[in-house]
């Protein structure tokens, strides 16, 4: 495409975000139907513009302004004054258009009465003109495949299944997303004949710690943005920005998608089945659920979050060192035995008398029994101190999770947390935002030692000296805080160095964070 065609696609595009919210307005004027088809019957005439969401539009009569449907075909045999649009569907033109002609992701069909007095474009789709239609401006048609963007009838989609809320249907129109699903679930099942074990450890993930698995999904789907655009800054993280970090969301998605798959294959027909047949069955168990209407398009969202969210969950627990378990005490020494040799006892030998019985009235004293427990938890119990100490990046990453999370939920409150700004936005360098994050800190640090990031990293608070951490360590770990962030931000990185990894809120208030074993529970 010359400049021309590329300014001209530029304008049409900038229409097509325009058109919802054209569809949106409350002008008299204006003939909207949503769920439903707009018909403007000959005769009639709609004073403004004509739109129809999910549904199709047909105008025989007049329409003032923008002819517009959305997910649906647009049909005009009348007369339009500015631009006829359709978007995830068809445009049938046998009537007059005053400015352009758009369709997106359709085809374009001009009859033999057509006349449009500028563009007529259509956006990965296909233009058929009737040697009789005028046109006094360009055809553009910038698909580069066939009639769709890479072979995919997406208005076909929608129109056979989607609109009606099902993912899949039977039609022969569906022949090619029944294939790509097939295909996908080939994927999935190479990955579990490939990597069995981490496969069903991925989906084990969910079944065993299901809140914190959701819990961090909801909070990379927040970070992943801040560290898209953390990566683009730094101008040396663009590559990995552009190139890395897709590739390994996608890859974590395709694996915890499998994982949830083997797991309810599992589920359904017996934990002894291999990984590989689990993975099938159960892909293929959702996949006939994409049939049923709004039942199978929920499951098939709910699927891809859940598959999502098992991958970023088990990457996490993978980049968790193990913590060494306490070694087993060793067996009691066996009572020496007896030599066939030895002299028999003072008080056996004839003329010796007994010397000082015991007491019948003094029971014997028991030693109370005492109960084992399982080794990580008895090195938990015993020494919290001698765990394996976290570094600074597990800890930062923590920290970015605690931060969103305390955003989140102060944002409904900014206008009460931050009045001093204009916009009444609060970020993370918002002053408002630094004693909420103190508050939150102390609160958890007193009633768990940790924080929802830390829980997430499996991190937890201890005091040097073994004991149980009080109100006032809290309050002043969470006020030496401050210091380590005025220096810079010098206190936080001095973990990184720190031969103790301690920061220096750590050694301000005798603590030092940890990696708990796994087994152990910080909820």
């Amino acid at each position: 495409m010359n400049l021309h065609h590329r300014i001209r696609l530029a304008t049409a595009l900038l229409a097509l975000c325009l058109a919802p919210v054209s569809a949106l307005r409350a002008d008299d004027g204006d003939r909207v139907a949503v769920g439903s088809d707009n018909h403007i019957a000959a005769g009639e005439k709609a004073s403004h513009d004509a739109v129809a969401v999910m549904g199709s539009l047909t105008v025989d009569g007049e329409v003032a302004h923008d002819s517009v449907a959305v997910f649906g075909s647009n049909i005009l045999n009348g007369s339009t004054g500015h631009d006829d649009v359709a978007v995830l569907g068809d445009v049938a033109v046998n009537g007059h258009v005053g400015h352009d002609v758009v369709a997106v992701l359709g085809d374009v069909t001009l009859g033999p009465n057509a006349r449009v007095e500028h563009d007529v474009v259509s956006v990965c789709g296909t233009v058929h003109r009737d040697p009789g239609a005028v046109v006094l401006g360009n055809v553009i048609q910038p698909a580069p495949i066939g009639h769709h963007p890479f072979g995919i009838p997406f208005g076909s989609w929608w129109s056979h299944s989607l609109s009606s809320g099902r993912l899949l249907s039977f039609s022969p129109a569906m022949t090619w997303l029944w294939m790509l699903h097939l295909v996908f679930l080939g994927l999935y099942a190479l990955l579990a004949l490939a990597f069995p074990n981490a496969v069903t450890r991925c989906g084990d993930v969910l079944k065993d710690r299901p809140g914190i698995t959701v819990l961090t999904g909801l909070l990379s789907l927040v970070a992943l943005p801040v560290l898209f655009i953390l990566l683009l800054i730094t101008i040396i993280g663009i590559p990995v920005a552009l190139l890395a970090l897709p590739l390994a969301i996608a890859c974590l998605f395709f694996f915890g998608k499998a994982g949830v798959y083997g797991l309810i294959g599992r589920s359904i027909f017996g934990k002894n089945i291999t990984p590989i047949v689990a993975v099938v069955l159960g892909g293929s168990v959702v996949l006939l659920l994409g049939l049923v209407p709004l039942l199978g398009l929920m499951i098939a969202v709910l699927i891809a979050a859940l598959g999502f969210s098992c991958g970023i969950t088990f990457l996490l627990t993978k980049m968790q060192r193990p913590v060494p378990a306490a070694p087993p005490a060793p067996p009691p020494a066996p009572a020496p035995a007896a030599s066939p040799m030895a002299a028999p006892p003072a008080d056996t030998i004839p003329g010796n008398a007994p010397q000082t019985p015991p007491s019948p009235e003094a029971p014997p004293v028991l030693a109370p029994p005492v109960q084992q427990s399982a080794p990580a938890q008895a090195l938990f119990q015993i020494s919290q101190v001698g765990l394996p100490r976290a570094g600074f990046w597990i800890r930062a990453g923590a920290l970015l999770i605690d931060l969103i999370l305390v955003g989140m939920v102060a944002a409904p409150f900014r206008h009460v947390i931050n009045m001093s700004q204009y916009n009444g936005s609060v970020s993370f360098d918002s002053p408002g935002m630094l004693p909420l994050l103190a508050l939150y800190g102390a609160l958890m640090w007193k009633l768990r030692g940790t924080t929802v990031g830390g829980i997430i990293f499996g991190l937890k608070v201890v005091r040097l000296d073994d004991r149980p951490i009080d109100w006032a360590t809290a309050i002043v770990r969470a006020l030496g805080c401050f210091l380590s962030l005025i220096a810079f931000g010098l206190g936080f990185i001095w973990v990184a160095f720190d031969q103790d990894k301690q920061s220096w809120h750590d050694k301000i208030a005798g603590t030092v964070v940890v990696r708990v074993p796994k087994g152990v529970s910080l909820i």
